[in-house]
């Protein structure tokens, strides 16, 4: 008479038993974990960032790029003279010479001033507003 299959598989059944399916293969659990402590080294230090001041014409060159990005983003939407005094419709807004009125570009809010304003062109000095605390 032959040993049935079932038989035969019992002893493996009863290993696969013990056996959890997410040990890497042949990892004995009964094994001593050793544990490693790590050596002490020197903490490495962090390099402090190199603090220079801005010559005047690379502050000038920052003050017209950003001068550049507020005007990108402004639209004169319309101009109309009366009793000879040039106004802009900007940001929802009649404007003149000499008014102020702010916009935000890129996350920061600006208080504009207009120093001059003609049918063709208009000149402004931005002014960066403090940050709320």
């Amino acid at each position: 008479m032959r040993p049935s299959l079932g038989l035969l598989a019992l002893p493996l059944l009863l290993i696969a038993a013990n056996r959890d399916p997410f040990w890497p293969i042949g990892w004995d659990p009964s094994q001593e974990v050793v544990e490693v402590e790590p050596t002490p080294s020197a903490p490495t230090p962090t390099p402090t960032p190199e603090v220079r001041e801005l010559t005047d014409e690379e502050l000038r060159q920052l003050a017209k790029e950003e001068a550049e990005r507020i005007r990108s983003t402004l639209t004169r939407d319309a101009t109309m003279i009366a009793n000879g005094k040039v106004f802009a419709f900007i940001g929802g807004n009649w404007v003149s010479k000499g008014d102020n009125f702010e916009v935000e570009v890129m996350g920061r809010t600006y208080r504009l001033e207009i120093l001059s304003l003609s049918a063709e062109d208009i000149q402004l000095e931005a002014h960066r507003m403090d940050e709320a605390p």
